[in-house]
């Protein structure tokens, strides 16, 4: 696989992972311009940053080991080195449906919780 199909492949993965966790902000805020404003830092891999500083603290570290692999670069990162090495890619595919799928459901729940208020 070529270096510019992967980084594509990636693009593509993240932007899907990101609208779904900016969709949590959308509909948990009712403001567009926070989730956009979510949407860049993510993009941006600010937030990705942020949290590997987090779990590679010493004290994070110790509680719970090697958290930043199952961040969604970390996990995309997997996806593209199993879809370029020709590895096992049914159990890198499930996790990265499933974070998706949590961050829509959070979105379902929080836009439900907000059409309740009124």
């Amino acid at each position: 696989m070529s270096h510019a199909l992967r980084s594509r492949a990636k693009f593509l993965l993240s932007t899907l992972a990101f609208a779904a966790l900016s969709g949590i902000a959308i509909y948990g805020t009712q403001r567009t311009t926070f989730a956009f404003v979510l949407y860049i830092l993510l993009a941006l891999n600010v937030v990705s940053n942020l949290a590997m500083m987090v779990l590679n603290m010493d004290f994070v570290a110790s509680i719970a080991p090697n958290l930043s692999s199952h961040l969604m670069s970390g996990i995309s990162d997997r996806i593209l080195l199993a879809l370029t090495s020709g590895g096992a890619l049914l159990g890198l595919a499930a996790e990265y449906v499933v974070y998706v799928s949590i961050a829509a459901a959070l979105s379902a729940v929080a836009f439900n919780k907000k059409e309740m208020e009124f």
